[in-house]
């Protein structure tokens, strides 16, 4: 390992290298301490490299989150623009079959999708997933026989979910 060589730790400061103890992975930062230019020793830290992955996970999951709520937030727009035409023009009728419309497929794609998949977190991404597909114009259709009724055990969720994305 080269973080503690001591001809690395004279020749330069170390930034998020990965390091193995045993069995724990970590991220390792080393920086010299020098008064008055003469090295008095380091500054060595450890980060658990899981911490930081879940970390990371998190950010990436929020920042799907965001685009998925932007995206619906602009597909309820447009319906709202569409059902005000509708009433602008006095097509109260029409006006109420396509809230009728609207209502029962967004149901029937939360149904599906919610009696399939164990996993919140999957159902949410395959949710998402289904509102950018439409805000684009693309058709997206689920295979009725598709589901995952328990994780498997040998693939965590977030590795899952890293997978579909």
């Amino acid at each position: 390992m080269t973080f503690f060589d001591p001809q690395v730790m004279l020749a330069r400061d170390t930034h998020d290298e990965i390091c193995a103890f045993n069995d724990l992975s970590v991220l390792a930062s080393r920086v010299r301490i020098e008064l008055e230019g003469v090295l008095q020793g380091w500054v060595i830290t450890f980060r658990d490299r899981k911490d930081i992955d879940s970390l990371s996970f998190q950010l990436s999951q929020v920042k799907r989150y965001v685009d998925n709520l932007r995206i619906m937030r602009h597909e309820q727009l447009n319906r709202m623009a569409t059902l005000a035409g509708l009433l602008h023009m006095a097509r109260y009728d029409d006006a109420k079959r396509y809230i009728k419309a609207q209502s029962e497929h967004a149901q029937e794609v939360l149904d599906f999708v919610s009696a399939r998949f164990c996993s919140a977190t999957l159902c949410g991404l395959l949710l998402g997933k289904y509102a950018r597909a439409r805000e684009k114009g693309v058709s997206l259709a689920f295979d009725p026989a598709c589901s995952m009724a328990r994780m498997p055990s040998n693939v965590p969720e977030s590795e899952l979910i890293s997978i579909i994305r």
